[in-house]
């Protein structure tokens, strides 16, 4: 028997286990709600017993004084259960209220360690996953070609809206930001020049604030300094977004290829290309693609003096890149060298 009795209660004990945390805790109120009841119940006849004199042995156990003892303690446990689920549902706060320290903490419960750079720590991968490109529109415009048709100017301009996904907290990150070009022997003037990195807020929909201008004067990409490296302070308030612009001419040697993509998540990225050369036409080829890392355009594109193509590749997650190779075509010859935009 009491090798039963321990299966039964190891059996007990697991299943018990087993139960969904919320259901384990309603289980332990109507316990205790069961307990208390039955026994307030008890003191409560010898209470009266003893105001009024009864005889105790009057309040002994017969047929006729059970039910009128369990109606009590029924009674009893409804207003037990009944006061519990409202002080539950009243104590309750749903997660997305909780605050983000909160949250994490119901997260990693299992084995979070309990140390101030851990906690810091999760924290700050957490927020990196709070904000995500809704759209990403990168626009390169060819505008000049060297005398030696060696060499091609581009104006390239990037537009990113990153949005908060967070409700109730302040999505905050220093975010990186680098543009770079490739040496080029031989150029006799400067590499490029960036020409504004500015922010504009939103608190929500069409409710912006005036651009924040984080370049105070234009930067210079030489060949002894050909990259420009800084970090963006990202303050998004909750539920809000912000607008990421920069602009950046930019000299490239013919016949390359250039890869481009964003360090977070984009829902939707998009390249435009513009032909602004008078007398040369541009060719923007699909490069092969040997890794799983990279995509590559759909079709060759031929842009004529004047025209514009607009290219959509879709979402963009930040462990993939796009690549193409730009060829800029003399109308006037036959052969013609590849442009490239940024390094």
């Amino acid at each position: 028997m009491s090798k039963l009795a321990a299966m039964f209660a190891t059996g007990v004990v697991s299943r018990w286990q087993n139960l969904p945390p919320n259901l384990r805790k309603a289980t332990r109120h109507l316990a205790l709600a069961i307990v208390i009841s039955t026994v307030l119940t008890a003191a409560g006849y010898y209470v009266t017993a003893a105001i009024y004199g009864i005889p105790l042995r009057s309040l002994r156990v017969s047929p006729g004084k059970i039910f009128p003892f369990l109606d009590a303690v029924l009674a009893g446990i409804a207003a037990f259960t009944l006061l519990g689920a409202f002080a539950f549902l009243a104590s309750t706060r749903r997660p997305e209220e909780e605050a983000l320290d909160d949250r994490i903490a119901f997260l990693f419960s299992a084995r979070r360690p309990e140390s101030p750079k851990a906690n810091e720590y999760l924290k700050k991968q957490i927020m990196l996953l709070g904000a995500s490109g809704r759209k990403m529109v990168q626009t390169v415009q060819f505008v000049e070609l060297s005398p030696d048709r060696q060499f091609v100017k581009t104006t390239n301009s990037i537009h990113i809206t990153i949005v908060n996904m967070m409700k109730h907290d302040r999505y905050e990150q220093k975010m990186p930001l680098k543009i770079g070009l490739d040496g080029l022997p031989g150029l006799t003037c400067d590499l490029g020049l960036v020409r504004y990195v500015r922010i504009t807020r939103a608190d929500g929909p069409n409710r912006f604030e005036a651009p924040h201008e984080h370049l105070p004067y234009p930067h210079r990409l030489t060949l002894d300094n050909p990259q420009y490296d800084t970090h963006l302070e990202l303050q998004i308030p909750p539920d809000g977004e912000i607008v990421l612009e920069y602009l950046f001419d930019g000299w490239s040697k013919a016949n390359d290829v250039d890869v481009c993509g964003s360090n977070r998540f984009i829902g939707e990225f998009e390249v435009v290309f513009t032909n602004s050369l008078d007398n040369n036409a541009i060719s923007i080829d699909p490069e092969e693609v040997g890794s799983v890392k990279l995509r590559t355009l759909p079709a060759s594109i031929n842009l004529q003096p004047g025209a514009q193509e607009r290219t959509s590749f879709g979402a963009l997650p930040p462990d993939q890149d796009v690549t193409y190779r730009y060829r800029v075509l003399d109308l006037n010859q036959d052969d013609g060298g590849a442009q490239h935009v940024h390094g």
